[in-house]
């Protein structure tokens, strides 16, 4: 400052200007509106939009929780169609981009050699099971390992008889069926490798079966031939009939040293010379099947030995196998019944029964079965079926219609031979979609997860109601009269939150077995103390406030100041506490229903005024659990895991926003 005064500054009249110098200058009107509590708190819990996201969240699932169980006619509790078992979700319009078509991935399955796609070359799956058409195009691959397993499905590579210890080993099929060799008869043996200073004698031994063709006992042995590392194959033509027997392979080692000595056989084929071109051949599993005689001084192994496993990896249009058009019989009065619920289906087919008539009345036939073809004529041989042009009937195809005059009868009756529609027969009108999948008792997962979530809205909400009135009784009596009265009801709720909550469940749980007074008693016994607390504070707040002081003086009751004047001015935290403890709820019970204490399926749960069945997201989760052991069912517990995540967010972003939005030391904050 000393320095400011020193110094001379000059300030020329071009340095300033006036600024609205002919402008008078007036006081305003304030333009703002009074805002009130409610709507300050709308304005600053519609401020966040994640919190909005939230609230709707949480509106969406209570609207889907009560309507979609209502709205829909599908039986979420029991199963009508055992075929629909653990069906992958299938939604609309994500199925023509290849999402939740309702395929699903099949691995492992054993392949049909005999059975190849002739473009890629690839094997199908063996069996009946799973369809050719119903596989995905291009999601076919085969997998081929290789191993020792003894087992039908491992084909082709050999039998090997592994000498351990000096001197020899045998193996022979007396365990199987005999094997007959008459005069005429040729026998081959064809070995992959011999050790040197090793030979392999071929006998076999004419034996006695009983009428189950069991072994019973040895009649004669006769050597067929001897092989050594030099002479790897040899047949013989058996001239004298042997009769009924088994086989046996005798290997020896003659070096005298003692050593691991390997004969490995690739097949034994039995021609019987009426057809050379079909030989009975024994190889591979059929091969490994001969047992192995472990005789004093023998020592040595007999396993199967480089056979290949041929597997099936594809995807599978699961729902269109299951939905898959049915050919069966109809009698003629149900046949009737569906032509009067489907009337184009009746003007279609009308003129060609009528033909049918006339065939069996002009021909003076009084029963036979008259054969359809495509466009509706008729033959005594099979032509084909008669297609229908109609969309959305259930009857797809007539192939035959088979007429029937009995004495006792003084009109025709007919039996229709044709393909039904699969949906028709298993309940639906068409092609059915189940978004969420179906589980393993096949019930729609969609409207359980939905159900489920309504029984565990109400129970939390019931629960948290019951929590929510002891608590405040509780807490307002604490904070209310405090001193001694305090401190007494302080010590009984420690007492009660000590005690271990697993030994309250598992005493409960041995006396009365799961179910919903399971879940009451646990879930409440110490569940209020928090609310106890919470509002124990709010009147130690208020209790000392001068309007409560002042109305003490005019004559109040207890309850009055109690119910009156303290209680309302803190029930707004009480209440936000209240709403975020029904999430909280939920979530223990689905742990205590997915862990098997809850409720289940099977039981009601009656208040008097409604009914509710004992399925809730615990209970779905514990099925869902149950159905991990089968590959490709993760989606029964991930979905309604989802489900409980989201919901538990949603129900906690709104529970803090609403918290913030009716907190009063907040009001007027941007």
């Amino acid at each position: 400052m000393d320095n400011l005064e020193n110094k001379d500054v000059i300030l020329n009249d071009d340095k300033f200007s006036f600024v609205d110098i002919d402008e008078k200058i007036f006081d305003k009107k304030f333009e703002g509106k009074p805002r009130g509590f409610i709507a300050d708190a709308v304005i600053r819990f519609a401020r966040n939009k994640v919190n909005i996201v939230a609230f709707f969240i949480v509106v969406l699932f209570v609207m889907l929780a009560i309507l979609v169980p209502v709205i829909s006619k599908k039986d979420f509790t029991s199963s009508s169609v055992p075929n629909i078992k653990d069906l992958p979700p299938r939604i609309p319009w994500l199925e023509d981009i290849g999402i939740a078509d309702g395929s699903k991935t099949i691995l492992n399955i054993t392949a049909d050699l005999n059975n190849q796609d002739p473009v890629s070359g690839l094997y199908y799956p063996a069996g009946d099971t799973f369809l050719v058409e119903f596989i995905k195009p291009g999601t076919l691959k085969n997998k081929t390992v290789y191993g020792n397993i003894r087992r039908p499905e491992y084909v082709g590579g050999t039998n090997r008889m592994t000498l351990t210890s000096y001197p020899a080993y045998t193996v022979n099929s007396k365990p199987l069926n005999g094997y007959r060799v008459e005069s005429g008869y040729t026998i081959s043996l064809e070995m992959a490798s011999l050790s040197e200073d090793t030979q392999l004698t071929l006998t076999f031994v004419s034996a006695t079966y009983d009428a189950t063709n069991k072994y019973v006992a040895d009649i004669s042995r006769t050597t067929l031939f001897v092989l050594d590392s030099n002479n790897l194959s040899s047949s013989v033509v058996v001239s004298q009939n042997l009769g009924l027997g088994y086989f046996e392979f005798f290997y020896e080692n003659n070096s005298g040293v003692n050593a691991q000595q390997v004969a490995e056989i690739l097949s034994l084929s039995i021609d019987n010379g009426s057809d050379p071109s079909e030989p009975l051949i024994i190889t591979g599993y059929d091969l490994s099947r001969f047992s192995a005689i472990d005789a004093a001084g023998q020592g040595g192994a007999w396993q199967r030995f480089n056979a290949s496993y041929t597997t099936c990896d594809f995807v599978y249009l699961i729902y269109n196998r299951i939905f898959m058009d049915v050919d069966q019989q109809m009698a003629g009065s149900n046949f009737d019944k569906v032509l009067i619920d489907y009337p184009e289906m009746e003007a279609e087919f009308g003129p060609i029964f009528e033909s049918i008539q006339n065939y069996h009345f002009l021909g003076g036939k009084k029963s036979g079965t008259i054969y359809l073809g495509p466009n509706g004529e008729l033959s005594e041989q099979p032509i084909g079926g008669y297609v229908f042009s109609a969309e959305g009937i259930p009857i797809r195809k007539i192939y035959s219609v088979y007429k029937n005059n009995s004495i006792f009868i003084d009109f025709p009756t007919y039996t229709f031979q044709l393909s039904l529609d699969g949906a028709f027969v298993n309940g639906f009108d068409s092609l059915p979609y189940f978004i969420f999948g179906t589980d393993r008792d096949g019930r729609d997962l969609f409207g359980e997860v939905w159900l489920g979530l309504r029984t565990s809205l109400v129970l939390g909400l019931i629960i948290t109601i019951i929590n929510v009135l002891v608590g405040i009784v509780y807490g307002a009596v604490e904070g209310y009269y405090g001193g001694k009265v305090d401190f007494i009801m302080e010590r009984i709720a420690e007492y009660i939150s000590s005690f271990p909550g697993l030994t309250i469940l598992t005493i409960i749980y041995l006396n009365s077995g799961p179910g919903l007074a399971l879940l009451l008693i646990y879930l409440t016994y110490s569940g209020w103390i928090g609310t106890a607390g919470t509002t124990r504070i709010q009147f130690y707040r208020y209790r000392g406030r001068e309007y409560v002081l002042a109305s003490r003086t005019l004559g109040a009751r207890d309850a009055r100041l109690i119910f009156k004047h303290i209680l309302p001015n803190g029930i707004g935290i009480i209440i936000t506490r209240s709403i975020l403890s029904i999430p909280s709820m939920i979530f223990v019970e689905a742990s205590l229903s997915w862990l098997g204490f809850g409720i289940g399926h099977g039981v009601t749960l009656n208040f008097g005024i409604f009914k509710l069945p004992g399925l809730s997201l615990g209970v779905i989760l514990n099925d869902g659990f149950n159905s991990m052991q089968v590959p490709g069912l993760f989606y029964q517990l991930l979905i309604p895991s989802a489900i409980i995540i989201i919901l538990m967010i949603s129900f906690n972003m709104f529970g803090n926003a609403l918290r913030d939005a009716v907190n009063p030391t907040l009001r007027g904050q941007e």
